[in-house]
């Protein structure tokens, strides 16, 4: 037997598909092939569609925008809630030590604490925002239109004080975002990042730092990650990327297949308006993105999708729409339903079943041929009567059906599930895809061929 090496994620492109491997649903973690979290029902609002959601430190407990409501998960699993928010766009928490500040990108904002309860932001100054978040008792916000930062009052989040504007200044971009790390003010505008850091003047509260400009635009999509943050972004007179900020540069941890996926696949406003989410799972860091119609997840240094359809041959985006941690789990919205769901170690979402799939391939030298016999997967096996497919394909581009085979009843874990009887004859390149269904853990050790 020849072993077959499994997939780490997405790679290969379009002009390419005899090097396209990919993982659905699966992830690859220490050499093995397991399945991506599953979503457990918690409790169902009576609004509908995430908005955003975010854990207070000050309380510990998490909050939501569902629909037209600001909610807040109880101890005991019930929601409370707290007011009206305006609007139907996406919104953005920032966390501050006496109020909870929540903008509707390009729309109203808001502050929130036990005392004074939901309060519409209505200083003259505020400027309708996309961006906003908290540094040495500011919130600091990014206006929609793009132009200079504002920011608060110390401890006194709805009061703008009309001389509480700054910009980076040094290129003509328009601002988009904002974000603290280790306590220093990252702006990204168009073209570049500039990095502010705190002073303890009142008049000039933060200040630029010199030559520490980052040369690569932001687009959307930013998400905190292992001390750092990162960010669908572009260089300038280049394509879109998936970009990490580290100490004076933006490298991208995008491959060329996410490359073309991004360049490809979506508009500018459609990749602006990408919500990201985070979490870490099997002792791995995962953030993604969800930009219809597919969502993809970083982990381990590889690229997957993510998928909560019932048809893996048609990628679909997750259901899940941003997600944070609190009572000790990950508690993740939906993106068209009132449901809040949290991650849980068994696949499906809330019961039902989702599709996994792998794709990858058997190569000989050029112009050769070879029999494929058998092939033969060790896997966990005897956790239910379920079943998992494989098709050949001779092209990269066109697939036998599948055929399926038992995964075992329970108790049964001592077997491989193998395909034999011999599979055909094959002029150098031999596709393989392998997917199922069924709420079960998956753990995939080895591909085997019998050549």
């Amino acid at each position: 037997m020849t072993a077959v090496p499994l997939p780490q994620g997405i790679t290969g492109i379009k002009d390419t598909p005899k090097l396209s491997e990919y993982l659905i649903n699966l992830f690859s973690h220490e050499g093995y092939l397991l399945r991506t979290p599953g979503t457990k029902a918690e409790v169902v609002s009576s609004e509908v569609g995430c908005r955003a959601n975010a854990t207070w430190y000050v309380d510990s407990k998490p909050y939501f925008v569902i629909g037209s409501k600001l909610q807040r998960l109880e101890v005991g699993g019930t929601l409370t809630d707290l007011g009206t928010i305006a609007g139907s766009a996406d919104c953005v928490f920032s966390l501050g030590q006496v109020n909870l500040v929540i903008i509707v990108k390009g729309g109203n904002g808001y502050t929130y604490n036990d005392d004074t309860g939901l309060v519409q932001i209505t200083d003259p100054d505020f400027i309708p925002s996309n961006s906003v978040d908290f540094i040495n008792g500011r919130h600091v916000f990014i206006p929609s239109d793009g132009e200079p930062a504002f920011y608060s009052e110390v401890d006194q989040a709805g009061n703008i004080n009309p001389l509480n504007f700054f910009d980076a200044e040094e290129l003509p971009d328009l601002n988009k975002f904002t974000i603290n790390i280790s306590n220093q003010l990252y702006i990204g505008g168009g073209q570049a990042f500039e990095i502010f850091r705190p002073t303890t003047n009142v008049l000039t509260p933060f200040l630029k730092r010199d030559n520490a400009r980052i040369d690569v635009g932001y687009i959307g999509g930013g998400i905190r990650y292992l001390g750092t943050f990162a960010f669908i972004g572009n260089t300038r007179d280049q394509g879109y990327s998936i970009n990490i900020m580290q100490s004076g540069q933006a490298p991208a941890i995008s491959n060329s297949a996410i490359n073309e996926l991004l360049n490809t696949e979506y508009t500018s406003g459609q990749l602006k308006d990408a919500n990201a989410f985070s979490f870490q799972w099997k002792g791995a860091q995962v953030i993604g993105w969800n930009i219809a119609p597919y969502t993809i997840a970083y982990i381990g240094g590889n690229w997957i999708y993510f998928d909560s359809s019932l048809d893996a041959l048609t990628t679909g985006p997750w259901n899940g729409k941003y997600v944070t941690f609190a009572y000790n789990r990950y508690y993740v919205g939906h993106r068209t339903t009132g449901q809040i769901g949290s991650l849980t170690d068994t696949p499906g979402e809330y019961g039902a079943q989702v599709e996994y799939e792998l794709c990858t391939f058997v190569r000989s030298t050029k112009n050769s041929y070879f029999s494929l016999r058998a092939l033969e997967a060790d896997l966990l096996t005897g956790q239910d009567d379920t079943t998992i497919g494989l098709s050949l394909g001779r092209d990269g581009v066109a697939n036998d059906d599948f055929t399926y085979r038992n995964l075992l009843a329970t108790g049964n874990y001592n077997h491989r599930i193998r395909w034999g009887g011999g599979l055909g004859t094959y002029e150098s390149f031999c596709q393989i895809r392998m997917r199922g269904t069924g709420n079960v853990k998956l753990s995939m050790e080895a591909l085997e061929a019998d050549l």
